[in-house]
C-alpha cells in the first residue's frame, strides 16, 4: 500500500510538473507574441518616421531647386533687360552719329 501511495504521489507530481511546464510554455508563447507584436509596431513606426523624413527631405530639395530655378530666371531676365538697354543705347548713339555724319560737309 505504501508503494502504491508513493507511486500515486510520484505520478501526481509528474502530472503537476508537466502541467506547470505547459503553463510556462503558454506564458512564454504569450510573452513572445506580445514582444513580436510590439516589435512589429515599433518597426511600423520606424518605417513611417523614415518615410516622413524622406518626404520632408524631398520637399526641401524640391523647394530649394524651385528657388534656384526662380533665381536663374530672374538673372536671365536681368541679363536680357541689360542687353536691351545696351542695344537701345547703341541704336540711339548710332542715330546721333548718323545725323552727325549727315551734317558734315562733303
Amino acid at each position: 500500500m505504501f508503494t502504491h501511495a508513493v507511486t500515486c504521489r510520484a505520478r501526481q507530481l509528474l502530472v503537476e510538473k508537466r502541467d506547470e511546464k505547459a503553463r510556462e510554455a503558454i506564458e512564454k508563447a504569450k510573452h513572445e507574441e506580445v514582444e513580436r507584436r510590439k516589435l512589429g509596431q515599433d518597426t511600423a513606426k520606424l518605417k513611417q518616421w523614415k518615410e516622413e523624413r524622406e518626404r520632408k527631405e524631398f520637399e526641401n530639395s524640391y523647394k530649394k531647386q524651385k528657388e534656384e530655378d526662380r533665381l536663374a530666371r530672374e538673372k536671365v531676365r536681368a541679363d536680357l533687360e541689360r542687353d536691351r538697354s545696351v542695344i537701345v543705347l547703341f541704336l540711339y548713339l548710332l542715330r546721333i552719329f548718323t545725323k552727325f555724319i549727315n551734317y558734315l560737309p562733303q
